[in-house]
């Protein structure tokens, strides 16, 4: 069987027929040329797609990566704190841990009566506080130097 595209077109026999054949052809060569700029702005379309879906999942394997390395920084930070808790539960004697788990309402109670705002006062005074201390030490020991020095002016 031969390949229909290499099949003999029938002509007709007349003259008036061969305008049609024209014309027919025309409208072909237009829905031809429309389907392939449909087909290439499609192929466009898809490229843009495919891009933007790359970029996306690119940014989401990057975020899964940040939070899983963070996720494992903190269960390691947790299994540290576990092993220090159960070590100091291990080197405690039983009546003591007793002791101090009876302790723990009174101590809420205790941290409950706080006030709070007075204690922020303390924490942001601190720094200050430090400082004029290291201040009164330095002149201490400067007085010092100066009493050995006039004590030794004695000897």
């Amino acid at each position: 069987m031969e390949e229909p595209r290499h099949l003999p077109v029938p002509l007709p026999e007349e003259k008036a027929a061969a305008p049609d054949w024209k014309a027919q052809l025309d409208r072909l060569e237009a829905k031809t040329d429309r389907n392939n700029r449909l087909l290439k702005i499609c192929i466009g379309l898809l490229i843009g797609l495919i891009a933007v879906l790359c970029v996306g999942f690119g940014v989401l394997f990057y975020h899964g990566s940040v939070a899983y390395r963070s996720l494992l920084q903190a269960t390691e930070q947790v299994d540290t704190l576990a092993g220090t808790l159960q070590d100091s539960l291990d080197s405690m004697e039983p009546g003591e841990l007793d002791r101090l788990l009876q302790s723990l309402p009174d101590i809420a109670e205790k941290l409950s009566q706080l006030d709070v705002d007075a204690l922020n006062q303390v924490i942001s005074e601190m720094p200050d506080l430090m400082q004029a201390v290291e201040d009164l030490e330095s002149q201490t020991s400067q007085i010092t130097g100066w009493f050995s020095g006039l004590g030794g002016l004695f000897r």
